[in-house]
């Protein structure tokens, strides 16, 4: 398998991570047929362990559901004392556009509109004045049902890669790209603002995550009070990230031997 990824440079980035971590654990990575984005491990003892893409058996499926919806993880991030965009969600299609206009009153403009569900960017629309908004929410309704209005959390946007509430990587990245790494961040910033990344995972209930957000200042990460978390996602894969050089890599090399480690348990 090892020689098949070598010579393969279509081969996921994920897969050819655990198929080099799995040795280390004595486990096998068997794989669905020609589908090298899903599989499962074998351990020594016969146990298997499933995944599909980015989704591993680590998170519940109750607490993966909840990040999965923008809305409510952000309502229950708010519950817990953590800064969030003020924001709304709308069902879609909207029969009349007065409507909206009623519901987002609050909100400042820019604001951004985004499907209620997915993540990489897709569908997501900055709006800096109300006639552009029915095309933004046009946009939302190609994706989904749901679609989630909020105002504009200003500075730069940085991804957290967490496992059992320890930060293994942060890096800053071009906002509304699908994961443009601008700048890696892994070995700067304070103790006190990876602590804050770790503890938000965890009031969500998860144990692997990416946390997504806004740090409202210039400078190194120094201040948790400065940042606004925007979307916490249960499915990461930090490929963008990990592709950007072989020190980055190994950050997402280690986070994976820990999930392994986690899974093999």
């Amino acid at each position: 398998m090892l020689e098949f990824m070598q010579k393969n440079s279509d081969f996921s980035f994920i897969s050819k991570i655990i198929g080099e971590l799995a040795p280390e654990f004595g486990a096998q990575v068997v794989f669905g047929e020609d589908n090298v984005f899903g599989g499962y491990f074998l351990f020594p003892d016969g146990r298997k362990s499933f995944f599909k893409g980015s989704s591993w058996d680590i998170n519940n499926l109750g607490v993966s559901k909840v990040a999965n919806d923008k809305t409510m993880t952000l309502f229950f991030l708010d519950q817990a004392g953590y800064r969030v965009p003020n924001g709304k969600l709308l069902a879609l299609p909207i029969p009349d556009f007065s409507f909206v206009q009623k519901e987002i009153s609050s909100l400042k403009y820019p604001i951004i509109v985004k499907p209620n569900s997915l993540s990489r960017a897709r569908g997501v629309v900055r709006v800096e004045k109300e006639d552009e908004l029915p095309r933004a929410i046009k946009e939302a309704e190609n994706f989904e049902k749901y679609a989630r209005i909020e105002e504009e959390a200003r500075g730069r946007h940085f991804c957290a890669g967490i496992l059992d509430g320890k930060v293994f990587l942060v890096y800053e990245k071009k906002p509304f790209s699908g994961g443009e790494v601008l700048s890696d961040f892994s070995d700067k910033g304070s103790e006190e603002v990876k602590n804050w990344l770790g503890r938000a995972a965890d009031t969500i209930g998860l144990s692997f995550a990416g946390v997504d957000f806004i740090y409202e200042k210039e400078g190194p990460l120094e201040d948790p009070n400065s940042c606004v978390i925007i979307e916490i996602n249960a499915s990461p894969s930090f490929k963008h990230y990990g592709s950007i050089g072989e020190e980055a890599r190994e950050n997402v090399k280690s986070l994976y031997r820990g999930l392994i480690r986690k899974l093999s348990k």
